[in-house]
């Protein structure tokens, strides 16, 4: 397995850090990739969860991506001036320089989402997948997000204190771009299988925002339920991982 770092640049030339492992070093053939995206102000690793998942990808023989979105963790910019738009073509900015390599196979990528990841993963629209997995999906954004931050000024800046003491700041265009999106019609765009993974006890995202998303998929696989998970998919990413390593070795 082969592993390494290295930095693309977005659509505002802002550096953005990516993993990329693979099946082996010195590979020739076109392998399958999975690129993947992290939650909100969060990073690319997603507290193990998708070095685990890239690794066991990896085993697999596909090629795995995991990044900093613009804003987030070795990445440049600033998240407070961030958008859903801008996420998506951060991650656009990623696939693009991902199915440029020779021993990609640009036919069979892959996404896998975590939290916010998910929705940037739909929005992104990205054609021709050959299949999505969406870890703690919510249907509406806007609204989630609206009872997710305890300072709210949609006109001004909004405030998210997190369990950490950590803040995150978000200016007015954040609000105003998360309208234009309408998650369940966008899904409705995505002929590929869909994997639907949520933790039971989640309280930052109830499972009832899942099902309008799961409802809407062409081919919805699932849903993945762990009875004794919270959003963070603990206790129970072990089953995770086995959901998404079947769900990737199955026949599309």
């Amino acid at each position: 397995m082969a592993n390494r770092k290295f930095s693309i640049k977005n659509q505002l030339g802002e550096k953005l850090v990516c993993i990329e492992v693979l099946p082996q070093e010195n590979q020739t053939s076109s392998m399958p990739a999975v690129i993947l995206c992290h939650g909100f102000a969060y990073y690319k690793e997603e507290d193990g969860i998708f070095t685990e998942i890239a690794k066991r990808l990896a085993g697999l023989g596909y090629a795995a991506y995991y990044f900093d979105f613009s804003g987030c963790g070795e990445s440049e910019g600033d998240y407070s001036l961030t958008t859903l738009t801008k996420l998506v073509e951060d991650l656009r900015s990623v696939y693009e320089t991902v199915t440029g390599y020779s021993y990609i196979d640009s036919d069979r990528v892959s996404l896998v989402g975590q939290s916010f990841g998910t929705s940037v993963a739909v929005c992104s629209r990205i054609q021709n997948l050959e299949r999505i997995v969406l870890c703690g999906s919510f249907y509406s954004p806007y609204e989630l997000f609206r009872s997710y931050f305890q300072e709210v000024d949609e006109a001004g800046v909004s405030r998210r204190t997190h369990s950490d003491g950590s803040i995150t700041v978000m200016g007015s265009q954040f609000w105003s771009d998360l309208k234009q999106y309408d998650l369940p019609e966008i899904i409705l765009g995505y002929d590929c299988p869909i994997l639907f993974v949520h933790g039971k006890l989640d309280s930052t995202v109830p499972m009832e925002l899942m099902t309008p998303l799961l409802k809407a998929a062409k081919h919805p696989v699932g849903p993945v339920i762990l009875e004794k998970s919270d959003h963070g998919l603990e206790p129970e990413r072990e089953q995770v991982f086995q959901a998404v390593a079947d769900f990737f070795t199955a026949k599309p």
